[in-house]
């Protein structure tokens, strides 16, 4: 219990900007909570992304718990697609904007 509770407070002190938590720091499994300081979104987004299929989660009783590399993985992807959209995106110094 308490280390789950010092691990949740270091991953909210990520989210401040203080202390950045690295991908080879994380535990083996994280909980949603955990799952969602890490990537700094709400734990209902991570919710409706587990629900979708988007990210894999699994049960242990009642936790729903989340693998680190299927959490990677999951961010690896946000990232691939981001960078994608960005250059997908017409530039106006290319001349490419819509007037």
């Amino acid at each position: 219990m308490i280390k789950s509770l010092i691990k949740l407070d270091f991953l909210k002190k990520s989210m401040k900007g203080s202390i950045y938590v690295e991908a080879n720091k994380l535990s083996p499994t994280l909980n949603v909570r955990d799952a969602a300081a890490y990537l700094k979104l709400s734990k209902a987004t991570i919710d409706r992304r587990i629900s979708s299929g988007e990210l894999k989660s699994y049960k242990n009783g009642k936790l729903r718990r989340i693998a680190r590399e299927d959490l990677l993985d999951y961010e690896a992807r946000l990232k691939s697609n981001q960078s994608k959209k960005e250059v997908d995106k017409p530039g106006k110094r290319a001349g490419l904007g819509v007037r």
